[in-house]
């Protein structure tokens, strides 16, 4: 999926409405809290390619399952792409704590992954500033050498350095972030898809 600089450096000015999930209820300084309050500061501004916290929608998840026990562990939280797939927060158990809940990825053509073990590490996988693409097969993320950045993308990384954690933003850095979530919780994952989604 490639963007032209043009599309990348703006977006339409309007206000971050993300509504704060179980996991975030939780934990007032929670990734996305800070994330909110890094937006209010780059207003209508993208900081990674293709990705925008959302307000969540009863509907959001309504071509997959309208089972309450599907949608009762998800909190979709944002626009992963230009496209139309979605990052959704995964709560596998009531065990599960904030620090440690999942993230799975939406793919508007089909095709649901685990992405990251956490929203931590998503945030940090935002630093490679590149839209992921996704599939019945997979999520991929590939960033050209000479695809421009977003234009809020240095003072995201400044931020994130400073409030979340070391940037993810090489290639392989990447590829094992993924694989990292998918050996944390791909068995329990597993499971819980095949109820509700085409495999």
């Amino acid at each position: 999926m490639v963007k032209s600089a043009a599309a990348k450096q703006s977006k339409p000015k309007k206000k971050s409405t993300a509504k704060k999930s179980t996991a975030e209820k939780s934990s007032a300084g929670g990734p996305l809290t800070k994330l909110l309050a890094f937006e209010a500061k780059h207003p209508g501004i993208y900081y990674a390619s293709g990705f925008e916290l959302q307000k969540p929608s009863p509907g959001d998840l309504a071509s997959w399952s309208t089972d309450p026990a599907f949608t009762a562990p998800l909190t979709v939280f944002a626009q992963a792409n230009g496209s139309g797939s979605m990052y959704a927060l995964w709560q596998p158990d009531a065990s599960t704590t904030p620090d440690k809940t999942p993230v799975l990825v939406f793919g508007d053509e089909g095709g649901v992954h685990l992405v990251a073990e956490n929203v931590a590490t998503l945030l940090r996988m935002l630093a490679y500033d590149c839209e992921p693409m996704v599939d019945h097969d997979g999520v991929t993320f590939y960033r050209d050498k000479d695809d421009p950045q977003s234009a809020a993308h240095e003072p995201y990384v400044k931020w994130l350095t400073k409030e979340i954690g070391a940037p993810i933003a090489k290639s392989k850095d990447i590829s094992a972030a993924l694989k990292a979530a998918k050996t944390a919780h791909g068995k329990a994952f597993k499971a819980f898809a095949k109820k509700y989604i085409p495999q």
